[in-house]
């Protein structure tokens, strides 16, 4: 329908069609209801005869012309859904009901058009707001934009048949038990039999007391990530990793990695104690980390509206794999007089990154201390430091413990032991997985030790 330059996008034409198919044909009212909400329509009316069709259909009843119209009259709806001739008159319209889907869609899209105006509109008020904080207008920002997108995706019901052929194209084109995994390999293949890699969307928090090896576990996957399996990311491109490393700066997190690139020594790389051999291998290490997609922020003391407002804009113009937090205590949160809400509001928030971005989020944490109390070290669930929202919003709580850290007493041989202790799997089971540590180069790797 032509309209006015001041007026709104809007079909009437179309409304009344969708409208019509529906009291004529059952099976409009399937198509429509997947496209379409009451408020998608302009025409107030339309919405509240719309929404009476829905609810008749919700409750099995028949929908036409006389159920609507007792519908309405029950629920003394006449004044918004206008008189009985108005109803007569749509149906006496005759579409084609086979052209409801197009019919749905036109709708829709000036139902969006007109929430990118009214946004627009909304944008000067905030602007203008000096009461708030301005992280908290953008925050606000971005979630009214991405309501919008996710309302434009019209997402139907995928047969069986479909996900099945795609399994089995992935299972044939495997050559190796690591490539078979449903996620992404995290480099420690004695973890991922039990985690199956890492998984889109999930929340994978890996804890431990400090010094144990939190920022190494996490460097050895990022590297495994960027320089051993480059492989293919979301974008058909080379995997990109998001690192935020709120604790360390982006010189000292490239000497780790270049350590676990080279295995020189990491005290050989912080002197620049490089000769012969080393210094041939130091320069391939850092070739290789040069080709890599590893972007790092080592912006100290970030807010989670911050963390996520770069996340998604990182992703819309490059494109996210996997990302990582070091770690989670040090983000802020609003809520700064009650520590427990905040780590709570932080660690749901890493979660709906990891879901909105379809991307692993793999975020480190801190112990309390009372582990160090127990005669058995290994850590439990409830030594996750400051909120049991953690362990609720994680999908997978992989605990590092290394005994050594707590009795330097220990026989030469059982020095570098470590575990990665699964404490909570959401798909699947717990357990441990043996690994070593490399004290020299400050690296992890698959073994019993």
């Amino acid at each position: 329908m032509a309209q006015e330059l001041s007026q709104p996008p809007f079909d009437i034409e179309a409304e009344r069609n969708v409208l019509a198919s529906i009291m004529l044909d059952k099976e409009a009212l399937i198509k429509a209801a997947d496209i379409l909400y009451p408020s998608d329509f302009y025409d107030p009316q339309n919405a509240t005869i719309y929404e009476a069709c829905l609810a008749l259909f919700h409750a099995s009843s028949a929908v036409d012309i006389v159920t609507v119209k007792a519908y309405i009259s029950k629920n003394k709806l006449s004044k918004k859904a206008g008189s009985t001739k108005y109803l007569n008159d749509l149906v006496s319209i005759l579409p084609m009901t086979t052209n409801v889907e197009f019919y749905s869609k036109l709708i829709k899209e000036a139902s969006l058009r007109r929430k990118i105006i009214s946004l627009s509109s909304d944008l000067v008020g905030l602007g203008m707001d000096e009461t708030r904080k301005l992280e908290d207008i953008i925050d606000d920002i971005e979630k009214k934009v991405f309501q919008i997108s996710e309302s434009s995706n019209i997402k139907g019901f995928v047969h069986i048949k479909d996900v099945i052929n795609e399994l089995t194209e992935r299972l044939e084109n495997s050559e190796s038990n690591l490539e078979k995994l449903r996620g992404i390999s995290t480099g420690f293949e004695n973890l991922d039999k039990y985690i199956g890699g890492l998984h889109a969307g999930d929340l994978i928090i890996i804890a431990a007391r400090p010094s144990v090896g939190k920022t190494a576990f996490m460097l050895e996957m990022i590297r495994h990530l960027s320089v051993k399996d480059k492989g293919r990311g979301k974008k058909g491109l080379s995997k990109k990793i998001v690192v935020f490393s709120l604790e360390m700066g982006k010189d000292q997190l490239a000497d780790r990695l270049l350590s676990l690139q080279s295995e020189i020594p990491l005290q050989e790389i912080r002197f620049g104690d490089l000769t012969g051999e080393n210094y041939r291998k130091c320069s391939e290490a850092m070739a290789e980390l040069y080709d890599s997609d590893i972007f790092i922020d080592d912006t100290p003391g970030q807010h989670i509206s911050e963390l996520r407002t770069k996340c998604r804009k990182w992703d819309m113009e490059v494109g996210i794999d996997a990302i990582f937090v070091d770690y989670l205590q040090l983000l802020q949160g609003r809520n700064k007089d009650n520590r427990a809400q905040e780590v709570s509001e932080i660690s749901q928030g890493l979660k709906n990154i990891a879901r909105e971005l379809r991307v692993p989020l793999i975020a480190l944490s801190q112990l309390n201390r009372s582990v160090e109390s127990r005669n058995d070290r290994r850590p439990q669930l409830s030594d996750l430091r400051e909120s049991g929202s953690i362990e609720q919003d994680a999908d997978i709580v992989v605990f590092l413990h290394r005994e050594a850290y707590y009795n330097k007493e220990l026989e030469e041989g059982d020095k570098n032991k470590a575990e990665a202790i699964i404490a909570k799997n959401r798909n699947g089971a717990t357990g441990i997985a043996n690994m070593k540590f490399i004290d020299v180069c400050a690296k992890f790797v698959d073994g019993e030790g």
